[in-house]
């Protein structure tokens, strides 16, 4: 069964699998593969289906939450609305001032999340998620480290989200 573009009504969609860049879930580093995108001819839109979202967003932020050195700030900020937390709300669970939370999660200059907050917003984060060994795997994280995180490619497969392994 055909279906016609929705926003022009002009031409059926053209579907095809792609890889794509996911910014819209905040972290700047994601790539979502084999995802369903139907094209309009006629008009160029495109509607892009992705399928699990709660699923995807809780393996996104595991993936932050086990990374190795300091949160950045988009990280923060995606924790904080992963946890569903307005600035207010995050800063007092984080006993911290509402500026303090701004200072962590601004795009200029940002300030450095410190070791006892990241850990804090870590737990914060994984009280939610079911992990067999978070301790373990939070100890292993190096806060010294500098390095930028490479891309995460996630894939659905037989229906559920995963994490593929790139080559280093």
């Amino acid at each position: 069964m055909e279906i016609i573009c929705m926003d022009c009504g002009q031409a059926p969609l053209k579907a095809q699998k792609e890889n794509i860049r996911y910014l819209e879930g905040g972290l700047p580093n994601v790539i979502l593969k084999d995802i369903l995108v139907e094209t309009c001819p006629a008009c160029g839109m495109r509607f892009v289906t992705i399928p699990r979202m709660a699923e995807l967003h809780r393996l996104m932020a595991k993936n932050v939450i086990l990374k190795p050195g300091r949160l950045a700030n988009y990280e923060i900020t995606f924790l904080r609305k992963t946890l569903g937390l307005d600035k207010k709300t995050f800063a007092a669970k984080m006993h911290v001032r509402l500026e303090q939370v701004s200072k962590w999660e601004t795009r200029n200059a940002p300030a450095t999340i410190s070791p006892s907050h990241d850990l804090a917003l870590r737990l914060l984060v994984a009280q939610g998620q079911r992990f067999e060994d978070y301790f373990g795997e939070v100890d292993a994280v190096d806060f010294r480290s500098t390095k930028q995180p490479p891309p995460v490619t996630l894939t659905v497969r037989d229906n559920h989200w995963i994490k593929e392994q790139l080559a280093a």
